[in-house]
């Protein structure tokens, strides 16, 4: 296993254990939603090491380019969930400025798809 492999598993890894305890947090604690979209962001960057990961593996410049496009999907999640959290946990901010973020970012995935 080349180190960089070790570098991606162990980002993931640690990216899943904070998933995993805001999750549970969010599970005995339903009115804690700042936790959920914390929990979601957690997965969303666990996505994008597995994409960045496929990327560095592609044999064919296609598959690069079909892994590439698949990688905006979890970017998506991301880009929600940090919205969501910022207005969550801290409560401040404008609601429409974050809906336009995420629904900018819905419309450039649409696009690369």
């Amino acid at each position: 296993m080349n180190w960089v492999d070790v570098i991606w598993v162990a980002s993931a890894a640690a990216c899943f254990t904070l998933a995993a305890v805001n999750l549970v947090i969010w599970t005995r604690d339903r009115d804690a939603r700042a936790h959920l979209a914390f929990a979601v962001l957690a997965l969303g960057v666990i996505g994008m090491a597995v994409c960045e990961l496929a990327m560095m593996r592609a044999s064919t410049p296609a598959a690069f380019g079909t892994i590439e496009r698949w990688t905006h999907v979890p970017i998506f999640v991301v880009i929600v969930s940090i919205v969501a959290f910022v207005h969550l946990y801290f409560g401040t901010g404008r609601l429409w400025l974050g809906h336009a973020a995420w629904v900018t970012r819905l419309i450039s995935l649409t696009i690369n798809f």
